[in-house]
């Protein structure tokens, strides 16, 4: 009896001691597992800035090409017109209408 009584003592301190290792493994993994997403958390949030900091890039290059195009709708509109045409005519090309007399005074 004395050695059946021994065999089971010993049995239960084999499980105890894998309960133990089980759990020692468990949590181990879980710290592990817990120092992983906090590692990809910080990465994902200065990847976050990151692209934060080049959107406003890209807003302020988008508001910048949209002044751009608006100076050129607009002087689009002015060359439409017969105004402009007649002051290139007049100032670069030196033309003038029928029956215009052109005084010119040189210094």
């Amino acid at each position: 009896m004395a050695g059946f009584r021994a065999g089971q003592v010993k049995l239960k301190q084999t499980k105890r001691q894998g309960g133990l290792l089980a759990r020692v493994l468990i949590g181990s993994f879980l710290i592990i597992l817990t120092a992983i997403v906090i590692v990809i958390g910080f990465e994902q949030r200065a990847e976050l800035a990151r692209i934060e900091e080049r959107r406003l890039e890209l807003v302020a290059e988008r508001d910048r090409l949209a002044a751009i195009d608006a100076d050129l709708q607009h002087l689009q509109s002015i060359m439409d017109t017969d105004d402009y045409w007649e002051h290139i005519a007049r100032s670069e090309l030196g033309m003038a209408r029928p029956h215009e007399i052109i005084i010119r005074v040189d210094d």
